[in-house]
């Protein structure tokens, strides 16, 4: 949901996995019925309800593929309303950030990359050597807001949280470029720092084609300074995530075009930024856009550092042991994902996941087979943050799903 998939959604402040969340209309307004509407109004009524009792019936009768439905983060939580932060870039005077406003082994392969007489600079590797600093076989940690949200997990957890994952602001360049709440708040966060980033601002008609095209790189290259200007932080860029549903501006319509815009963003931001890594981020359970399959979007394997997945508890649910691994070994699923990672070399990143109420909501099944599948998948597991919303169910440390939060709590607290 990376922003909670379920429609259509803006940015103004972190939240949880939902679907795309659209503004609300303004209220109503009110006035007194003229006496032709007082008499026509309960006719209306009665032919409204006729319409809709027909809906239900034809609706009822077909059969709609599981995948066709929206992930909850087609909501993307927008930044945090918090007050201004100051962050000092290296080697500069530091300026007060304005407020934020608001099946089988894969078998793609990556396109080789054009030879060049010089190599291009070698990215740092992964900081993650043997356990991580909170004590798992991977960094985990949590979606946050606010630095408070850290600390209330790990007290929640009884485990120190190494990672963390938060959305840039998305309503203007300025928001994007210098992912400001966030450098902000976590400049000295001491483990790994996930931002998730769109491809251009929100509704100011960007597009694939320009973006292939290289009309951004610019404000990319000013991204990348950013990064550079931090060079303490352990940054991974967790790019037009979820591109493979519908609910977001970045969908890719037409694979090549997004392609394209992933490859020229990438190459824009390691232009200011040699060591700038990256997240090609998938929805679970099915891919409504790249042409009905998000491996069709695969950029090339020098373009992607971990490969990233959102498999919340729905579309479809496990109920079962048995339909927990049916749904993560098909294509998209994080097994297969794992699997992916292994052949091409990369890590895996899961910055969205968890019980949710458009699933069977409070599942402990859902949580240990989690545990079970990073455990397993140790080996190229980078990180993973649970998405923690009352908005959309999947809160652990309160009281809406005891069973799932008691397992979590044993298998990742300390």
């Amino acid at each position: 949901m990376g922003a909670h998939r379920t429609g259509a959604h803006r940015t103004t402040v972190p939240r949880g996995p939902v679907p795309a969340r659209r503004p609300r209309r303004g209220a109503r307004r009110s006035g007194r019925l003229s006496r032709a509407a007082r008499r026509w109004l309960p006719l209306g009524v009665v032919v409204a309800v006729a319409a809709v009792a027909a809906g239900v019936y034809v609706v009822d009768q077909v059969s709609f593929p599981e995948i066709d439905e929206p992930s909850l983060l087609a909501v993307v939580p927008p930044a945090p309303d918090l007050p201004a932060v100051v962050v000092a870039p290296a080697g500069g005077e530091a300026t007060a950030t304005p407020e934020p406003t608001t099946e089988a082994p894969v078998t793609v392969e990556a396109e080789p990359a054009e030879a060049t007489e010089e190599p291009a600079p070698s990215r740092a590797p992964s900081r993650r050597t043997g356990a991580a600093p909170g004590g798992l076989p991977w960094h985990s940690g949590i979606y946050v807001g606010t630095p408070d949200v850290v600390t209330a997990w790990e007290e929640y957890r009884g485990r120190e949280v190494d990672v963390v994952h938060g959305f840039a602001a998305r309503g203007a360049w300025d928001d994007i470029t210098s992912a400001g709440w966030i450098m902000g708040y976590y400049s000295d966060f001491p483990g790994i720092v996930v931002i998730s980033q769109p491809f251009w601002p929100e509704d100011t008609g960007g597009s694939l084609d320009a973006c292939a095209g290289g009309e951004y790189d610019d404000k990319w290259a000013e991204y990348g300074r950013t990064l550079a200007d931090h060079p303490d932080m352990d940054v991974y860029t967790r790019l037009a995530w979820e591109f493979n549903g519908t609910w977001f501006e970045w969908s890719a319509t037409d694979a090549d075009a997004w392609k394209g815009c992933f490859r020229s963003v990438v190459d824009a931001v390691r232009s200011t930024a040699p060591d700038a890594r990256f997240e090609w981020n998938i929805n679970a359970h099915g891919s409504q856009s790249c042409d009905g399959d998000a491996w069709n979007c695969w950029p090339g394997d020098e373009y992607v550092d971990v490969v990233g997945i959102d498999p919340y508890d729905h579309f479809p649910s496990s109920s079962t042991a048995a339909e927990f691994d049916e749904q993560c070994n098909e294509r998209h699923g994080l097994c297969y994902v794992i699997d992916f990672a292994r052949e091409h070399g990369k890590e895996v990143g899961v910055t969205e996941w968890g019980v949710i109420d458009s699933g069977i909501g409070d599942n402990a099944l859902y949580i240990e087979k989690m545990y079970e599948t990073f455990e397993s998948g140790a080996d190229v597991m980078a990180y993973e943050t649970y998405f923690n919303s009352a908005e959309h169910g999947t809160t652990l440390d309160g009281s809406d799903n005891p069973e799932a939060s008691a397992a979590y709590r044993a298998l990742f607290g300390g």
